[in-house]
């Protein structure tokens, strides 16, 4: 899984198989072949903490971006009250 920041949208993807699956598991999907950069890749389905990228010629899943985390510093929980530090 990539990283809103990591710069997934640079660097160069290939549209080969379901890759979080062994190539030999029954469940492994083969890809089309489709070469390009993450910014050319559409946005697939939108989970809690993610967004799927996928494939611009076949819409086969390629990578994995985590959204960004909201707010900033740890939520703590001290007497019954909780703040952010």
């Amino acid at each position: 899984m990539e990283n809103v920041d990591s710069g997934w949208e640079k660097k160069e993807w290939v549209c080969e198989g379901t890759y979080w699956l062994d190539p030999t598991s029954p469940s492994y999907e083969k890809g089309c072949g489709w070469k390009g950069l993450g910014s050319e890749c559409r946005h697939g389905d939108y989970c809690d903490s993610f967004v799927e990228m996928v494939c611009p010629s076949c819409e086969f899943r390629i990578v994995d971006v985590e959204f960004p985390l909201v707010g900033s510093g740890t939520v703590t929980y001290t007497w019954g009250k909780y703040g952010s530090k």
